[in-house]
C-alpha cells in the first residue's frame, strides 16, 4: 500500500514496518506452539490454525492477493468473512464468532504493539 508516509520515509531512508493480517496472525500461532502445554493445549492451537487457514483461504480467494494490511480491514471485511464462512465453510454462528474473536485477539495485539 503506498500512502505519503511510507514515500517520505523511502526518501527519507527512514526505516517503515508494513503489518500484514496473516504474518501476524502466523506469528501468533507460532508462539502459542512453542508454549503447548504451558498455557495452551493443543486443541486450542489446532482451533487457532483452522482459523488462519480459513483465513488465508478467504483472503486469497475474495481479495486476490496472499495477505492485507491490517488498515485495510473494515466492516465489510468482517460481513463479507461472515458470508463466507456460512456459505463456503457451511459453519453455523458459533464458529462464526469463534473465528471473529481469534481474528479481534491478533489486531488487538497489533494495535498494543503499534
Amino acid at each position: 500500500m503506498v500512502t505519503a508516509a511510507v514515500i517520505k520515509s523511502e526518501i527519507h531512508g527512514t526505516e517503515h514496518r508494513v503489518h500484514l493480517l496473516l504474518a501476524s496472525f502466523e506469528k501468533e500461532v507460532q508462539q502459542m506452539q512453542l508454549r503447548e502445554g504451558n498455557g495452551f493445549t493443543r486443541g486450542t492451537i489446532k482451533n487457532w490454525q483452522v482459523t488462519l487457514r480459513h483465513l488465508r483461504e478467504y483472503v486469497r480467494l475474495q481479495y486476490k492477493v496472499n495477505d492485507l494490511h491490517f488498515r485495510q480491514l473494515d466492516v465489510q471485511f468482517l460481513m463479507d468473512f461472515d458470508w463466507f464462512a456460512r456459505t463456503k465453510w457451511n459453519c453455523r454462528t458459533n464458529a462464526v464468532l469463534k473465528y471473529i474473536q481469534r481474528l479481534q485477539k491478533i489486531i488487538r495485539i497489533a494495535i498494543n504493539k503499534g
